[in-house]
């Protein structure tokens, strides 16, 4: 998993997709056929990613969004952010686009 910090974006993979699902979201991997399942709050959290701003909004969104501690929030974005890229659905920026 890469070491991430709130100050990096991420990027969808451009063979990725959503489906919204009632309940639930998919993200397929056209490439490999890999999916990966979203509940609410993961949906939520890979709709604001795709906005284009940093794990920082993000993080700074679901604050306001749900009811948990902010540590447990943040270490959360992480580990979801994490296995994104772990499993090549996502690719790291930085702010400045590089």
């Amino acid at each position: 998993m890469p070491d991430l910090s709130l100050d990096l974006c991420l990027t969808p993979s451009e063979q990725v997709v959503m489906r919204e699902l009632p309940g639930e979201s998919v993200l397929l991997d056209l490439k490999s056929g890999f999916y990966f399942g979203l509940n609410e709050v993961g949906t939520r959290a890979w709709s604001l990613m795709m906005q284009g701003g940093s794990l920082q909004d993000v993080n700074e969104s679901l604050l306001d969004e749900f009811d948990a501690p902010p540590a447990v929030i943040q270490a959360e974005l992480l580990r979801f952010a994490g296995e994104l890229c772990a499993h090549g659905l996502c690719r790291v920026e930085r702010k400045d686009g590089r």
